[in-house]
């Protein structure tokens, strides 16, 4: 229960009394649609104040109460009021979303791009690398055909003279024995 006033010694029914003053006064105001981008609440204190002091509040309680149903008017909204903002709100935060989804977009193009770059390079790296490696297996097999060659020549001579040394050594022991 709200009332305002400095009724301090009051009975229990004139303070129910009181209340019911005040919330037939407080249900005497009427909210006013303008098409205004804000809707605030009329309230018309000065009648208010006299429908209250002709159903038997004093002129002070009246105004007290008057001036405390006129500030709490003007702190209320109206549905639609709110709805619209809440409306507005849902917009602004789907601009947003929106906005930085293509943000996002661009940064995320941007860095597959510079990926794409960066594989490219790589790429032609590796592949210039594949190339070199291609030509040194090819001078290695070129280099292991020619010691084999080498090495075939050699093993012939080495046999020649292996041979001719086994049989000067041969012949060295037939002569000696």
């Amino acid at each position: 229960m709200f009332i305002l006033g400095c009724v301090r010694e009051a009975s229990a029914s004139a303070l129910a009394d009181s209340h019911n003053k005040l919330c037939w006064a407080a249900a005497s105001f009427n909210l006013r649609n303008s098409r205004e981008t804000t809707m605030e609440p009329a309230f018309d204190t000065l009648q208010t104040m006299g429908q209250l002091r002709d159903s038997g509040m004093t002129p002070e309680q009246a105004e007290a109460t008057a001036r405390a149903v006129s500030d709490m008017a003007s702190t209320l909204v109206t549905k639609e009021y709110l709805k619209s903002e809440l409306d507005g709100l849902r917009i602004e935060v789907k601009q947003q979303f929106v906005e930085m989804d293509q943000r996002f977009t661009g940064r995320f193009t941007k860095v597959d791009e510079r990926f794409m770059e960066m594989d490219q390079r790589l790429t032609k790296r590796l592949n210039k690398v594949n190339r070199r490696l291609t030509r040194m297996n090819a001078r290695f097999k070129t280099m292991d055909a020619s010691m084999k060659k080498r090495f075939a020549s050699q093993t012939v001579l080495m046999v020649i003279i292996q041979t001719a040394l086994l049989g000067a050594m041969f012949a060295a022991l037939l002569h000696f024995s």
